[in-house]
């Protein structure tokens, strides 16, 4: 049984997420906020694709690969980018509980 996003389990009936909590959750961790809103298999794959990312940044500093402060730079650079995108589609994930 798929329940759409903010949906609870037990009785069915739509709850009501606030945008600006959402996005604030996805700023401290990536997918929080989709967590909140109810989109669990969302929030999995940014928290996933953030963590991926931070493992890779790890290995480069520890790695000899040349121009490690360029691959550390893009790598931190990537995560801060998906970290705020997951902001965004999370609040707008809120805003449509709202408007549903």
């Amino acid at each position: 049984m798929k329940t759409e996003p903010s949906q609870s389990a037990h009785t069915g009936a739509r709850r009501e997420r606030r945008p600006w909590t959402a996005a604030n959750l996805s700023l401290l961790l990536a997918g929080l906020g989709h967590v909140y809103c109810g989109d669990i298999r969302r929030g999995l794959s940014y928290m996933w694709l953030v963590g991926g990312l931070l493992l890779l940044a790890t290995a480069s500093v520890v790695a000899p690969i040349p121009r490690r402060g360029t691959v550390l730079v893009m790598l931190l650079l990537s995560g801060i980018a998906v970290t705020i995108y997951a902001a965004a589609t999370a609040y707008r994930t809120a805003r449509r509980t709202r408007q549903d």
